[in-house]
């Protein structure tokens, strides 16, 4: 016979046993009540400055969405501000999720909030506007969306650490549903909840019961920070609030509009399916390994490659993106040259984002037999600038006065004076006339990410020592006939 000490442990182990399993089988049969409780966030006092009198920092008097927001279209879940760090920092998400934490890091999402481009822009636009830094909700509700969720948009740079995040994972993914562009979209942190047994939102530990119980029952931590609403090409739209910008009835943004429009749209291809997958234009990503418990998971990269080359840390996947997004062949026939370029693979413009911004540009030179250049087009002048007649594929926006932007204030657009810009699955051909003496000929695709009045004046940059990207070369010589 057990001494009775053996036999009360081997009771208690029993009991102990019975009552895991008893919570194992509640679990599985109720994971979404016993693992998870929704979130109360008290909402924040607004700052000194909503109130209009800095000595007035705790102002009683209740606040209108639009007053603690406006004039961007972006809005909170509760219809006020949240108090500093509601949005758990990247860092948290990437203890379990390490690879796509790090692919966000190189993005410019990532510096949002802080891109010098976009600073010295936003200063611009807060020195001409009447109401000066409560216009820069404006910019804030896409550039920096948890610092105007959290009530820190307009302290001149002292903005929590959080707020300066730019459009992080805890942002993007508790998005509740999109309004419209001008970042039109409703924000809900509310559903980070809490795991049973961990007092912090789900993913701000990897220890404990709490992040047993995630890795376990991954699905509800999905379901929580992708709405159902975010799926197939219906995915799209949580781009549009930010990727659409309209301003005084003008489109000075619309990669939305441009998809839409395109054979991407109808062929049921999101914007995620090109920017959240392995390589240029559209794919699909395979099920990979996860931290805990051999879940298989999609893992999506989110790279975000763009058409941006000077501001992300791994410039060349950018350049590769634009490289196989677009094609150019071209014949030359005697004193004929002709250009094909093709946007063969980009679900929207090229360029797209900011239009008035990029140049794609041709750049044909020709020389004799002597090596003397007797043709040129698309060569940038001793100040930087491209010459007037030069083919460039973009978007001029003017004013009211019909003068052309020239330091991107696009919040004096008018109208848009031109698009010759590449729309998805474009094929344009362009053709040039050579002297009779051009024996040589060179064709280049050329791309610079900005022009060089604002290079100059907003960037205060030397604009002949700016970038100027290769994307596609073609050399041939007038005694050899081409076709197309």
């Amino acid at each position: 016979m057990l001494p009775e000490k053996i036999r009360v442990r081997v009771r208690t182990a029993a009991v102990l046993a019975v009552m895991a399993i008893l919570v194992a089988i509640g679990v599985m049969a109720f994971p979404d009540r016993l693992l998870t409780q929704e979130r109360n966030i008290p909402p924040r006092q607004p700052p000194a400055f909503y109130t209009g009198d800095l000595y007035d920092a705790l102002a009683t008097r209740s606040y209108t969405a639009e007053e603690l927001f406006g004039p961007s279209r972006a809005r909170s879940w509760s219809g006020k501000l949240y108090p500093i760090d509601t949005y758990p920092p990247a860092e948290r998400c990437g203890a379990c999720h390490k690879g796509i934490f790090d692919n966000w890091k190189t993005t410019l999402h990532a510096k949002a909030a802080v891109d010098p481009w976009y600073l010295k822009t936003r200063s611009l636009f807060a020195a001409e506007n009447p109401k000066g830094e409560i216009a820069l909700r404006n910019c804030a509700g896409c550039h920096a969306p948890v610092a105007l969720m959290q009530g820190e948009v307009g302290l001149y740079n002292k903005e929590a650490a959080s707020s300066l995040e730019g459009v992080g994972c805890a942002f993007c993914h508790t998005v509740d549903r999109v309004t419209g562009p001008n970042g039109g979209y409703v924000s809900r942190p509310e559903r980070i909840r809490r795991y049973r047994g961990g007092g912090d939102p789900m993913f701000a530990s990897v220890s404990g019961l709490a992040s047993h119980l995630l890795l376990a029952f991954p699905e509800v931590h999905r379901n929580d920070l992708r709405p159902s609403w975010l799926k197939g090409k219906e995915a799209s739209r949580l781009c549009r609030a930010c990727h659409d910008q309209v301003v005084n009835g003008v489109y000075v943004q619309s990669v939305y509009q441009e998809w839409q429009a395109s054979s991407y749209a109808r062929e049921g291809i999101s914007c995620q399916d090109c920017h959240y997958t392995p390589g240029p234009g559209p794919s699909k990503v395979s099920g990979r390994l996860v931290a805990g418990y051999g879940a298989k998971r999609q893992y999506h990269p989110h790279v975000l490659t763009g058409a941006s080359i000077m501001n992300v840390p791994d410039r060349e996947a950018n350049v590769e993106n634009l490289r196989a997004a677009l094609a150019m062949d071209v014949a030359l026939s005697g004193r004929k040259l002709e250009v094909i370029v093709e946007n063969k693979s980009a679900g929207h413009s090229l360029p797209t984002g900011a239009g008035d911004l990029r140049q794609l540009w041709l750049e044909v030179v020709a020389w004799d037999s002597a090596g003397r250049v007797v043709f040129s087009t698309g060569r940038l002048d001793r100040a930087g600038h491209l010459a007037q007649h030069a083919v460039v594929f973009r978007q001029v926006l003017v004013d009211k006065d019909g003068l052309p932007l020239r330091r991107h204030d696009v919040w004096r657009a008018a109208a848009v004076a031109s698009d010759t810009r590449l729309s998805a699955g474009e094929r344009r051909r362009v053709s040039f006339e050579l002297p009779a003496s051009a024996r040589r000929v060179r064709v280049r695709l050329l791309w610079r990410d900005a022009h060089a009045d604002f290079i100059r004046s907003v960037l205060k940059k030397d604009p002949t020592r700016f970038p100027v990207i290769e994307l596609k070369l073609w050399s041939g010589s007038s005694d050899e006939s081409t076709s197309l």
